[in-house]
C-alpha cells in the first residue's frame, strides 16, 4: 500500500506463513489496513453504531 501510494511500480511475492503464526499475522495485517484507512473506517463505524442505536430504539 505504501509503494502504491508513492507511485512505485512493482510486484509482490508473499512467503509461506507457519500455521501457528497465521492468527497473529492476520490480525496484524487487519489492524495495519484499518489504520491506513482510519478516517473512512471511523466514519463507517460511527454510522453503524448510529444505525444500531436507531434500530434498537424502534424495538
Amino acid at each position: 500500500m505504501t509503494a502504491r501510494r508513492e507511485g512505485v511500480r512493482g510486484q509482490v511475492i508473499g512467503s509461506p506463513t507457519a500455521a501457528y503464526f497465521w492468527p497473529s499475522a492476520t490480525i496484524r495485517e487487519f489492524v495495519a489496513v484499518f489504520w491506513e484507512n482510519r478516517v473512512v473506517n471511523a466514519v463507517l463505524c460511527t454510522l453503524l453504531v448510529a444505525l444500531a442505536v436507531v434500530v434498537g430504539m424502534r424495538w
